[in-house]
């Protein structure tokens, strides 16, 4: 199946649009090249179609919510982006 009908059939219900790596860096307040770095580790959820990294704010949001040591930052309403070292604490 190709990459990009697959991204867009896991959100066919949803009106949500995937983000581009810039896109989702500034959502989360950190680099690009850190953003690709956590997801090719598997320590925040990304896609990898085309030859490129997408992020859906669902899957980050979630992530963040579900991550046991980032609750309180959540909470706070702060975000901890995984992968990090603890480094990148950003407004929510």
């Amino acid at each position: 199946m190709n990459s990009i009908i697959q991204l867009e059939s896991k959100f066919a219900d949803s009106d949500e649009r995937p983000m581009t790596a810039r896109e989702a860096a500034e959502y989360l307040g950190v680099h690009p090249r850190t953003l690709k770095r956590a997801a090719t580790r598997g320590d925040i959820p990304g896609h990898f179609a085309l030859n490129r990294w997408f992020f859906y704010a669902s899957e980050l949001d979630a992530r963040i919510r579900a991550s046991s040591g980032l609750t309180s930052g959540v909470e706070s309403g702060r975000h901890h982006v995984a992968g990090t070292g603890g480094r990148q604490n950003v407004p929510a």
